[in-house]
């Protein structure tokens, strides 16, 4: 009788500690921080968009953000955009924070059109 009841508590043991891997499992965080590539300063305000979901954030004002993409997705991408600076898409390859840094957009606007 004892050797059933233990039976029974390994069994719901082993099925408790496999429920608490998959709920760590799913809550991946990616995080880092996005500077101007030719001054150094963080840049807040950049848009960070998980590609292929509808999922976004904005950099606070230090430059750093945090997104969680879904736990079913293979391959996180980021994509990073702001007014006056090239877009960026990056490649989430570990898990330590991002180093993002954006080049300024020098083309230059030949006419401005004021309504």
């Amino acid at each position: 009788m004892t050797l059933q009841r233990l039976a029974r508590y390994s069994l719901a043991l082993l099925l408790l500690l496999f429920n608490l891997t998959l709920l760590h499992a799913q809550k991946k965080t990616v995080s880092g921080h996005v500077i101007n590539q030719e001054t150094k300063e963080p840049m807040p305000g950049v848009t960070v968009s998980l590609k292929g979901t509808s999922q976004a954030v904005v950099t606070d004002a230090k430059g750093y953000f945090a997104v969680n993409p879904p736990a079913d997705m293979t391959a996180v991408v980021l994509t990073f955009s702001s007014v006056g600076f090239n877009s960026r898409e990056m490649r989430v390859e570990n898990d330590g924070p991002l180093n993002v840094p954006m080049m300024v957009n020098h083309k230059s606007m030949d006419d401005v059109i004021v309504v």
